[in-house]
């Protein structure tokens, strides 16, 4: 049974007529202790409605994501699909500043989305990573990028994370920095911004200079690793001594003082 019968069915109906008539505010005050319940629809309502500057109501995207994960993975919630999509949108665009679990599930969702576009099962026949062990570098790297652009079949995010990870044997620098990628971002492995220091400093001592970048703008958040300032300019510099185009305004910024959000 929906928690949502256990309640006030008097807010329930108001918040959601509210809704559909556009006063978000209103419906926000209606459902939010719904959703605090533990309603599944109310949630994912309020993510919804925190998603976007709708009516008002303030935007609030960390928050808005924080809802829909929790809506969405509730038995009796309904239009999955449709909150599904507002959450990869927001997780896309949100970027570093959900991490983790959250986002591992976001990309799940793309991905089963953008196969479901395009025809296509909602993952890669297990058959595709047959003999990847014995492959070299460049044709695990390539069969990596297969997987994760759909190239000749399904998109597979997890299936992209092994083979990069095969090609990373080699110290093949883009290899190296894929695997540190997908453990930042959580895509196709659950996220581990720990991990994800340790093989961007791999890729950046070899050579790889968006590695370095992403190192500094790490220890300038304070993932994986204290928030260092100092550290973030020694990151930067090392970018700009491997000839990383945008490496030197992104110092002075820097040096400015921003955070980079």
């Amino acid at each position: 049974m929906n928690i949502a019968e256990t309640h006030d069915l008097d807010a329930v109906s108001r918040g959601i007529v509210y809704w559909q008539k556009g006063a978000y505010v209103q419906a926000y005050i209606a459902l939010l202790p719904l959703a605090e319940a533990g309603d599944g629809d109310a949630q994912c309502l309020v993510g919804a409605m925190l998603a976007a500057e709708l009516g008002g109501l303030p935007r609030n995207p960390v928050n808005a994501v924080k809802w829909l994960d929790v809506g969405i993975r509730c038995p009796d919630t309904t239009n999955t699909d449709g909150m599904r999509q507002i959450y990869a949108d927001l997780m896309r665009k949100l970027e570093w500043r959900v991490i983790g679990l959250g986002r591992f599930r976001a990309f799940r969702w793309q991905q089963a989305f953008l196969n479901a576009t395009n025809g296509d099962p909602a993952e890669a026949s297990p058959i595709g990573l047959a003999g990847l062990n014995d492959l070299l570098a460049p044709a695990a790297f390539q069969l990596g990028a297969d997987f994760n652009q759909g190239h000749n079949g399904p998109i597979d995010y997890e299936k992209a994370f092994l083979c990069f990870k095969q090609a990373a044997k080699f110290d093949l620098p883009e290899a190296v920095y894929n695997v540190a990628l997908s453990y930042y971002a959580g895509k196709g492995v659950r996220g581990d911004a720990v991990r994800a220091i340790r093989w961007f400093d791999r890729a950046s001592d070899l050579g790889f200079a968006a590695a370095a970048v992403m190192r500094a703008l790490m220890s300038v958040r304070g993932h994986g690793v204290p928030a260092d300032r100092g550290a973030a300019a020694r990151h930067f510099q090392r970018a700009i001594d491997l000839g990383h185009e945008d490496a030197k305004i992104m110092a002075e910024a820097l040096a400015q003082g921003s955070d980079f959000d």
